[in-house]
């Protein structure tokens, strides 16, 4: 074996890792710093309605939100799974169709002069315009309307993050794959995709929680009769403040819970990779 040549130059030091308890430190105050920040926005909420004697039809109190909860939460989460269900299928579609999309944009810049616009013009459409044709075309009583105005709130905000993902690589890294005479799907499978993983983590961390919105805002204005969107409706027409504020809280949880699984998957991948 030759020796390795001596250059005079010093050893690289090897990459310095923060001390275990600083990485501790870090982790317990982004876990204690939102808990303090919530409880003290429960307490205010608990406080001001006691103290401004808010009727119960207007807003009701913390404790008045947890005991309908109680009270409805089979019901809750039975219309939760199925919100679920469409917020799924929604992210699956409007995802994996921005990544289609968003591959032929970094390819051709006819395709993208073309189409583009046309799907800034489909974002502008407010909501409640396509819920009436969404109903036309699928049947009402399917999950199909719900999952299409999913689709809708998630398509977009993809398609723009992974056409910038996919396009920001390295110039000299570009250059060099063209000089080996590398095709496009080699450039595409070996340097384009590999350098947008983090804006790909960055798109399915907005889009998870877009596609439950969107479930939900498609059960509450294409109907459908199920859903937490539907569950929505009937409890304010029957001026049930309490269970409106119960599902909104189920609602917000189960949207930071995918979140931060959406997060946890990204540092897991991310650190496989040593990104």
């Amino acid at each position: 074996m030759a020796d390795t040549p001596n250059t005079g130059l010093p050893a690289p030091a090897p990459a310095a890792r923060p001390p275990s308890g600083k990485r501790s430190g870090g982790v317990v105050l982004d876990i204690l710093l939102p808990t303090l920040a919530l409880l003290a926005i429960f307490a205010f909420w608990q406080a001001y309605v006691v103290f401004e004697h808010v009727p119960m039809f207007l807003f009701p109190r913390l404790d008045d939100t947890l005991h309908s909860l109680a009270d409805n939460f089979g019901d809750i989460w039975s219309s939760l799974l199925t919100t679920l269900q469409e917020a799924a299928l929604g992210f699956l579609i409007g995802n994996l169709a921005a990544i289609l999309g968003a591959s032929i944009f970094v390819h051709s810049r006819f395709a993208e002069r073309t189409f583009f616009p046309v799907a800034v013009i489909v974002q502008t459409i407010p909501i409640i315009v396509w819920s009436p044709m969404l109903v036309i075309v699928f049947p009402t009583d399917s999950l199909y309307p719900q999952v299409g105005v999913s689709f809708l709130i998630t398509f977009f905000p993809a398609l723009v993050n992974m056409t910038r993902g996919l396009r920001e690589v390295d110039p000299l890294h570009l250059e060099l794959f063209r000089l080996l005479n590398a095709t496009r799907w080699q450039i595409y499978r070996k340097l384009r995709w590999p350098g947008a993983i983090p804006a790909l983590f960055a798109t399915l961390r907005i889009t998870s929680t877009l596609s439950l919105i969107g479930a939900i805002v498609g059960e509450y204005v294409a109907g459908g009769g199920q859903g937490l969107g539907y569950d929505l409706i009937t409890a304010k027409q029957s001026l049930d403040t309490p269970k409106v504020m119960a599902i909104t809280l189920a609602t917000s949880v189960t949207g930071v819970i995918i979140f931060l699984l959406v997060a946890a998957l990204e540092r897991v991948v991310l650190r496989r990779r040593g990104l």
